[in-house]
């Protein structure tokens, strides 16, 4: 009898600590659920309206939208300059035809870069790759002469022609605007203030070219990936 009592009693103990090891695995998961849970509620605090919103915040890389108007307009930028460079002489079928392509392009230019503007305004951009200060300054730098001069010199070049007494006129459609009236003093002006822009910006663009390749080859980071 006194063996049974023994026989039982380790059963007993043995069906407690079961038990208890249940209620403790239990526990834990609760306690995992719960952290997961919490986690998820953080990350959606702190991203507010990342459902109406195409940009992820976790990634490093560009949106589409934002790649396709930078590709895009860099495609325009460089076709307005290879317009003007192969256009011909005064009078000229061919003159008149690139003309149309240059006028065309500038004016794509400058609609793109509003949508460009609006969508870094709504959806934001990657955080800033490390580096030092100087390289951080200088990128910063560049893209807001690139952002100006996308903006300045379209409307500088439609300014042009405005004051030159034409509208401007976009090539095999019936479209054409006038932003200002003729002015023979401000003309000469806008015309030299286009052409130096457009210089200057030779430059500038390649410069920019150059530290993307840099950014790529030497430095090795993402800068040149996350834009493609």
């Amino acid at each position: 009898m006194i063996d049974r009592v023994a026989i039982d009693r380790v059963a007993i103990d043995r069906v407690a600590i079961d038990r208890v090891a249940i209620d403790r695995v239990a526990i834990d998961r609760v306690a995992i659920d719960r952290v997961a849970i919490d986690r998820v509620a953080a990350a959606r605090v702190a991203t507010p309206g990342a459902s109406m919103s195409s940009y992820n915040r976790t990634t490093d890389r560009y949106t589409k939208p934002a790649i396709f108007f930078h590709w895009m307009i860099f495609l325009l930028v460089a076709l307005a300059y290879l317009a003007i460079e192969i256009r011909g002489p005064r009078g000229s079928d061919s003159r008149a035809f690139w003309t149309g392509v240059h006028f065309w392009a500038g004016t794509l230019v400058l609609g793109l870069a509003v949508l460009r503007l609006l969508w870094r305004l709504w959806a934001g951009a990657p955080e800033e790759l490390e580096s030092n200060r100087l390289l951080a300054f200088l990128g910063r730098s560049a893209h807001l002469a690139l952002y100006v001069f996308i903006f300045a010199q379209p409307l500088l070049g439609m300014l042009m022609v405005n004051a030159g007494g034409r509208p401007v006129s976009l090539a095999w459609t019936d479209i054409s605007f006038t932003l200002v009236r003729a002015d023979a003093i401000a003309r000469p002006l806008l015309k030299d203030a286009h052409e130096w822009l457009g210089n200057v910006f030779y430059w500038v663009i390649g410069l920019h070219a150059l530290a993307a390749i840099a950014h790529h080859v030497v430095f090795k980071d993402r800068a040149l990936r996350r834009i493609i």
